[in-house]
């Protein structure tokens, strides 16, 4: 009785007892199958990989962090590309643009410059141009500026612009502005930003502080 418990303890000879591996990876095997076990199926088991092993682990890190970089590229293209769809989409014409604190841009009689806007979908990117620099008046005029669709467009650009100027929410001044086809404010921009197709001049004392300074942008193709 002795021997037998002998040769079934975990230090003994018998083949059909249940010993965990020496490599803690968890799993209890016959100790017959224990050497199967630890050179071919042991999750744990030491490994000494040849350079072949070596290179193809180091190949696919390669191609992972590629991966990894394009998967980034792909979330930043999209995200450009819906803002500006967002862009076009929620400005095409007629635009309203307002124009907040009036009172402090005639103070310092600086130049504002409205975030840039496009004529529609695919088309002239624009932007708004108030000119404070004048005590007596104040000018405002739309300038063509360099996009992302100019190579498809037809140039010079053969439209015209139509500017509103509100005062406590009522349209007062207007005017349109047909350029002529040789002036350089309606040809392909060839920096950043032309100058502005006309401009429509208002007296100093027509804006009021309480209110804000709104003007409204039709571009009409012909």
């Amino acid at each position: 009785l002795g021997s037998l418990e002998q040769h079934l303890s975990a230090d003994g000879e018998c083949g059909y007892v249940d010993v965990n591996c020496p490599y803690a990876c968890g799993e209890n095997v016959q100790r017959r199958n224990m050497k199967e076990h630890q050179f071919q199926f042991c999750l744990l088991r030491p490994c000494n990989c040849c350079q072949h092993c070596k290179d193809k682990v180091q190949e696919m890190s390669k191609k992972l962090d590629k991966q990894e970089a394009e998967i980034e590229q792909l979330k930043t293209d999209v995200k450009e590309s819906g803002e500006r769809l967002v862009a076009m989409v929620s400005r095409i014409t007629p635009i309203d643009i307002v124009l907040d604190n009036v009172d402090k841009h005639k103070r310092d009689l600086d130049v504002w410059f409205s975030p840039p806007f496009y004529s529609s979908i695919g088309g002239y990117k624009m932007c708004l141009k108030v000119d404070f620099s004048k005590t007596e008046s104040c000018e405002a005029g739309v300038c063509i500026m360099r996009g992302e669709f100019d190579k498809n467009l037809k140039w010079p650009f053969p439209g015209e612009v139509r500017l509103k100027v509100s005062s406590a929410f009522k349209f007062k001044d207007k005017q349109i502005f047909r350029p002529f086809l040789l002036n350089k404010c309606v040809r392909k921009p060839d920096q950043e930003i032309n100058e502005w197709m006309g401009n429509l001049k208002l007296p100093s004392n027509y804006f009021l502080s309480k209110f804000e300074f709104r003007i409204k942008c039709n571009i009409i193709r012909r």
